[in-house]
């Protein structure tokens, strides 16, 4: 029997709203090994909680831990966490001490927020199984043309944002010890159009489209302990 397409639909169903449900659903569609519900899971940078809710949806795993720096967001996701669900939300303290513990490792759009990648890079490998793998969308890169537009925004808002371009990315995450792979992140739904929202965020409506179906990149980034030891032989030579 094939399974069930989801759409976004059905995560409006269960509750679970917001811009980046998107990327979220997008993403997940991605993973490559074959799912077996015993995967435990990281969302770094996990907000409300939103995308481990929705990921256990679409593939029931063992366990869930989403790890945010706001408090506030943590109680949200805390709140909303549905009984029965096996996802629990703490700092990223709660990282401290674990080693090769994660299956899988998740984050939407965080990178923009790291002053030190190398250091964040490092311990997400530690904590990753070997060959385990960790997905993450980055929108917020140097390459992006609308990527200035939506810097100021947050420097407006109070954030500090800092710049990367895929290839600083990609270069420190591969100095940590992964292999990295990088493509679009295929996005199969519309952009909403807001007269306000639209032109704040995007500045139109083409470059909303632009930025989300030609600059959203899925980055891959796979411990594996065996092919690091022999790429390192192979480059050696």
């Amino acid at each position: 029997m094939t399974e069930k397409p989801w759409h976004l639909y059905d995560a409006y169903d269960i509750g679970i709203e917001g811009g980046n449900i998107t990327f979220w659903t997008a993403m997940i569609r991605e993973i490559i090994p074959p799912h077996t519900g015993r995967e435990v899971v990281l969302d770094y940078g996990c907000g409300r909680g939103g995308f481990l809710r929705l990921l256990h949806q679409m593939r029931p795993i063992a366990k869930g831990l989403g790890v945010d720096v706001d408090t506030e967001m943590l109680a949200k996701a805390r709140e909303e966490r549905r009984e029965g669900e096996p996802l629990d939300y703490s700092t990223p303290d709660a990282l401290n001490g674990l080693e090769q513990h994660f299956d899988f490792i998740f984050s939407q759009e965080v990178f923009w927020m790291i002053e030190d990648l190398p250091t964040l890079a490092s311990t997400l490998y530690r904590v990753l199984k070997d060959r385990g793998e960790y997905y993450a969308t980055m929108g917020c890169h140097i390459e992006n043309p609308l990527w200035p537009h939506r810097r100021q925004l947050l420097q407006e808002e109070g954030q500090r944002p800092f710049d990367y371009s895929l290839d600083q990315v990609a270069s420190i995450f591969y100095a940590a010890g992964f292999e990295v792979g990088l493509k679009r992140l295929p996005v199969d739904y519309f952009n909403i159009f807001h007269p306000e929202f639209t032109r704040r965020r995007a500045q139109s409506l083409s470059r909303l489209v632009e930025t989300t179906y030609e600059h959203k990149m899925l980055f891959y980034f796979r411990r594996d302990e065996e092919w690091r030891t022999l790429s390192e032989r192979e480059h050696s030579r």
